[in-house]
């Protein structure tokens, strides 16, 4: 699908896929004709994101150190709220 169509879907813009696909939380889609062209599974990823961030919105954690120790993410975040310390 093509990347105002996966957006709409999501309820979100344009930029803010393209944005996850910067990070690297989407991967980059195929291109034809330069379009950027998304497989059936990018919607439930970009719904993940959305859902995931939309948690984070509501906690009422202490800290976000808590937070990322609490649900047991990836060595990586742990290691990025250590060195923030």
């Amino acid at each position: 699908m093509k990347i105002g169509e996966l957006a709409a879907r999501a309820n979100l813009n344009a930029s803010a896929v393209r944005y996850y696909e910067k990070l690297g939380l989407l991967a980059a889609p195929q291109r034809i004709g330069g379009q950027r062209r998304y497989p059936s599974g990018a919607l439930q990823r970009v719904l993940l994101v959305r859902s995931l961030l939309q948690g984070l919105l509501r906690c009422h954690c202490a800290s976000l150190e808590f937070c990322v120790t609490r649900l047991s993410l990836s060595p990586n975040l742990r290691g990025l709220s250590r060195s923030n310390r």
